[in-house]
């Protein structure tokens, strides 16, 4: 089972980096299947044609330190994030109600409220790191004092998963794009809460 705190906000932003890209093509031979929740302008950018590349302007600063450790090992397999921290993703091509438990534990209420989209991509082999899920919370918390990552990409418990990092997402690469609905009690929630209910509910107009 996930826990609520891996995934740093960068690999869902609401701005991104996006260069050219030529139409999808066919899943071949070295293309493994993710999938991955952005926000739905990076969603529409990559329908237009164009790659998304994280920010580190969205990765909270005491994790920038274990990103930049995570972006050290790509490069060190041949993974070249070009100077960006890398973007999240998942093994297989989750079905819609396994993404929304997913997405419900790593994702907050202004990201919901902004909305969400799966992506199911196609990515080549060689551009992927696969790590545990749980070593990376462990590495990312900082009682744990743990000094190194462990990339062997081995499961440390019956609950753990694969993580998936990859340098961009590229437009080619995308298979299928789904908005996700937000779930009830999430709704529920923000609505309830003074601080994020207004991401839900516009404020009134001032009168003329």
């Amino acid at each position: 089972m996930l826990r609520r705190r891996a995934v740093a906000r960068e690999n869902y932003s609401y701005t991104s980096g996006l260069l050219p890209e030529s139409p999808a093509s066919q899943l071949t031979i070295g293309q493994v299947k993710l999938w991955t929740v952005q926000a739905p302008e990076v969603a529409a950018h990559l329908a237009r044609g164009y790659n998304y590349g994280a920010s580190w302007a969205r990765v909270p600063p005491s994790w920038v330190g274990a990103y930049e450790v995570m972006t050290a090992e790509m490069t060190a397999r041949g993974v070249d994030c070009q100077g960006a921290p890398p973007v999240w993703a998942w093994s297989g091509w989750a079905s819609p109600k396994q993404a929304l438990y997913t997405a419900d534990l790593l994702l907050g209420f202004d990201q919901w409220a902004h909305g969400v989209v799966m992506l199911r991509l196609a990515v080549p082999d060689d551009q992927i790191l696969c790590t545990s899920y749980h070593a990376w919370n462990d590495f990312l918390n900082p009682e744990s004092q743990l000094a190194t990552m462990d990339f062997r990409g081995v499961l440390l418990s019956k609950d753990d998963c694969l993580q998936a990092t990859i340098p961009q997402i590229k437009a080619r690469w995308v298979r299928r794009a789904r908005p996700m609905p937000i779930p009830r009690d999430t709704r529920r929630q923000i609505l309830r809460n003074p601080y994020f209910r207004h991401l839900l509910i516009p404020s009134k107009s001032a009168p003329h």
